[in-house]
């Protein structure tokens, strides 16, 4: 599901930077609370890209570093300059590392089948890190509002109805006008 998400909002958006935000693993909390502190840090940055960047879209994903740390993958619609990141991130307490990639295709399908390791940082599943999150956390963020074409179709039309009216006596059997 969260690849077919991501191959239909950066096509239909086209979000063609790629970015990279690491954490600096000397500036981290207790081993229990790297998770919800990479939230919180995340939480804080996307709140001062959207002041500063107010069209710009994003996707991204929390993911474990080889070496069990955090850092964040993603997408940006419009371009962000590096070093409003690098300073923007590090206020925030991320750290310094931040990379940014232009997609050149203009098409993430065709860029992400030439290179393996994007498509891996994008489709990661997060079931090795899942133990390490509360229920209330995300491992995977949109700006507000960022939807597919096919998240936006109708529902099925269901053959329920809410009633809105009594439909049981008190003795539990059911009321004789009830559809």
């Amino acid at each position: 599901k969260r690849v077919r998400l991501f191959d239909a909002l950066v096509r239909e958006k086209d979000m063609t930077r790629f970015f990279t935000l690491t954490f600096d693993p000397n500036d981290w909390p207790s081993v229990d609370s790297q998770w919800e502190f990479a939230s919180w840090v995340w939480s804080k940055f996307r709140k001062r890209l959207a002041r500063e960047f107010p069209s710009c879209k994003f996707i991204a994903v929390l993911e474990a570093h080889k070496s069990g740390c955090p850092h964040i993958h993603g997408l940006f619609s419009e371009y962000v300059p590096f070093d409003w990141m690098q300073k923007a991130w590090g206020e925030c307490n991320g750290g310094v590392q931040v990379r940014i990639e232009k997609v050149k295709t203009g098409k993430i399908s065709d860029y992400l089948s030439k290179d393996e390791s994007m498509a891996k940082y994008l489709g990661k599943q997060v079931t090795d890190i899942s133990k390490y999150l509360y229920r209330h956390q995300r491992t995977m963020w949109r700006s507000v509002g960022l939807k597919a074409s096919f998240e936006s179709e109708p529902e099925e039309e269901s053959e329920w109805e809410l009633l809105k009216q009594p439909c049981f006596k008190k003795d539990g059997n059911l009321l004789d006008n009830t559809p």
